[in-house]
């Protein structure tokens, strides 16, 4: 498994079972008309639109005229301090076959990332902030825990030390990867057909999103479905459109069109992954006193 050897274990990932039966209790309480069945064409009405446009939304179309500089910088980075590092695969290459280049490579490292922050439990507390949401929309691309995105990063960027390359070829890399996680996270029924079979669709993605258990833990792939097929994540259901959300999130969710509602939810998913900590800690403590 991917995440062997950092600090993954059976006991380590979200217990994915207690999840669901706990969605399932609250569903009671809640209220299934609320929480599961929601028409999707009410997804307009709600506040989350607004809330990524103005959290995140401003932020990615202020940067989009630097898109690609960070991984630009990271290869500038390591061809200065560390030059033994830097086998120059790419460099002197036509910018096309660069720019494949990178996107495979950092594809790929989009996927291990990925899928470490599910399978490791504590990180996958700050993933679930991106999961959370139960009405998709392009903007949901950008909803992520602030510490979640650097480390994220640095996984997914270090192999542009060994592989060199242009800026103007990490600039594409960057504008079609922006593209791309907008588009899948889309809320339409797109499979893409059989250029699904090769090129990860908003469908294959919403899976991935899916609150239902017997979709969790696949489709981990965000541009390419070639690595969810190579290590068996790939989830064979192509047609399926589930809801959406993480179980137990709904207390971090924004709620109502008002600045303190929005800046309310902004403090809630910051602290949720904390909270989440802290509670494995208590009862990782409880069953050490209970065991002694």
């Amino acid at each position: 498994m991917i995440a062997e050897g950092l600090g993954a274990s059976d006991s380590s990932r979200p217990n994915r079972s207690a999840e669901r039966e706990a969605w399932n209790a609250r569903s009671i309480v809640w209220g299934r008309s609320s929480l599961h069945r929601t028409p999707r064409t009410s997804a307009l009405a709600n506040p989350h639109i607004v809330f990524d446009f103005v959290s995140r939304g401003i932020f990615a179309i202020a940067t989009l005229g630097v898109t690609g500089v960070p991984y630009a910088a990271m290869n500038v980075a390591f061809k200065t301090w560390f030059p033994e590092l830097n086998t120059g695969l790419l460099d002197g290459q036509p910018i096309a076959v660069q720019a494949l280049g990178a996107f495979l490579i950092t594809d790929f490292m989009f996927y291990v990332s990925h899928r470490i922050h599910h399978e490791v439990r504590w990180l996958w507390h700050f993933h679930a902030v991106h999961h959370s949401q139960r009405y998709l929309t392009p903007l949901t691309a950008k909803r992520a825990h602030p510490f979640e995105i650097f480390p994220k990063f640095v996984v997914r960027a270090w192999p542009i030390a060994f592989v060199g390359g242009d800026y103007p070829a990490w600039f594409l890399f960057g504008v079609v990867n922006n593209f791309w996680g907008f588009f899948i996270h889309s809320n339409v029924k797109i499979n893409l057909g059989w250029l699904g079979k090769f090129i990860v669709s908003p469908q294959f993605h919403r899976l991935h999103h899916s609150i239902e258990g017997e979709h969790f833990d696949h489709n981990y792939g965000e541009r390419l479905v070639l690595w969810d097929w190579l290590f068996g994540s790939r989830h064979p259901d192509v047609d399926a459109y589930p809801h959406t959300g993480v179980p137990g999130t709904e207390w971090t969710l924004e709620t109502q069109l008002s600045v303190k509602n929005l800046v309310l939810a902004t403090a809630k998913q910051f602290a949720y992954p904390f909270v989440m900590i802290a509670r494995s800690i208590r009862r990782f403590a409880r069953e050490q006193m209970i065991r002694a």
